[in-house]
């Protein structure tokens, strides 16, 4: 097996197939005058190969004696027939392929190996590099890092920085830190980065007392899908019916009354997950479309201030 090609050898062959009329190209000719000639098989045609005419010493054409006709040349191809021990050199002419029957003196082609690799030789070489450069582009795509890979990468390059991040029970990606922070837009069906200082169109508040873009049950005009888990209402709770109007607790109003550390009883995601008992390790803050969130031990990342319950006695 040869060594791979490299990528000069690739260069000085798609340099020398820029170099000659492109392809395709066929045989043509007059069987007797001139032989077979290769030419360009498209508009503006040229000759490409073909028997020059003999000349005598002084280089005027020869001419038979016989019909004072000029005398024409002929190509010769390597040839070997069924049944021969030995390849020899055959003309041309008799190695021509008439147009038809009754017209077979019109050539239309060569029945020789030789004849046809040098008819193609063009053709195959843009066949093949055509394909090669579907390959690169094919093992360029697999070698590609995946969706999941180049999130990850993200990610990865928060943790780099030393950005504190935490996925919120509502899907987005808070920083309790910062004021920026990644969350799903429904009109454009697309993550965006927000501050917390411009207006979240995305999600916008509802009115006291749904604070929160709601669940169906929600009073309010409008209501929109909050966050990528489901429907929030002001309280907290999930699509429940009997909708009570209540007012969540803010972020200030947490912290004025529950220090970090404070006994609570949390629930991650929907009140119908299983409870997490547990003491809070932050003080609560405000994210950008407006909910108040808490940490808590053995649950990284925010958790809704109305999926939490402090334990009973457990206020300041």
């Amino acid at each position: 097996m040869s060594a791979p090609m490299t990528p000069d050898r690739e260069q000085e062959i798609r340099a020398a197939l820029a170099a000659i009329p492109a392809p395709p190209w066929r045989w043509i000719g007059l069987r007797g005058s001139g032989g077979p000639q290769l030419v360009t098989d498209h508009s503006g045609r040229q000759y490409l190969l073909r028997a020059a005419k003999p000349s005598d010493h002084r280089g005027n054409e020869l001419l038979d004696p016989e019909t004072d006709a000029v005398v024409y040349g002929d190509l010769e191809f390597r040839d070997q027939r069924e049944g021969e021990r030995w390849s020899s050199m055959r003309s041309g002419n008799s190695l021509a392929v008439g147009r038809t029957e009754y017209d077979p003196d019109a050539i239309v082609g060569v029945a020789n190996p030789v004849a046809r690799w040098v008819e193609r030789s063009a053709q195959h070489a843009t066949d093949l590099l055509a394909e090669v450069d579907q390959l690169r582009a094919r093992v360029a795509e697999l070698e590609a890092p995946s969706p999941w890979e180049r999130a990850v990468a993200g990610l990865n390059a928060l943790v780099d920085a030393d950005v504190a991040l935490h996925v919120e029970p509502d899907g987005h990606i808070s920083n309790p830190f910062g004021d920026e922070h990644i969350e799903w837009d429904h009109d454009t069906a697309r993550w965006r980065l927000v501050h917390d200082d411009e207006e979240d169109s995305a999600h916008p508040p509802h009115p006291a007392p749904c604070r929160h873009p709601a669940s169906p049950d929600c009073t309010c005009p409008n209501p929109l899908a909050y966050g990528l888990t489901g429907y929030r209402c002001g309280c907290g709770k999930d699509a429940h019916s009997n909708l009570t109007p209540c007012q969540p607790m803010t972020a200030d109003e947490w912290n004025a009354r529950y220090p970090v550390g404070t006994p609570v009883t949390a629930y991650p995601v929907t009140r119908d997950d299983e409870a997490l008992t547990t003491v809070t390790r932050s003080r609560a803050w405000t994210l950008g479309h407006g909910a108040a969130v808490v940490s808590v031990e053995g649950y990284s990342g925010g958790i809704c201030l109305t999926h939490v319950d402090p334990v009973p006695g457990a206020a300041s």
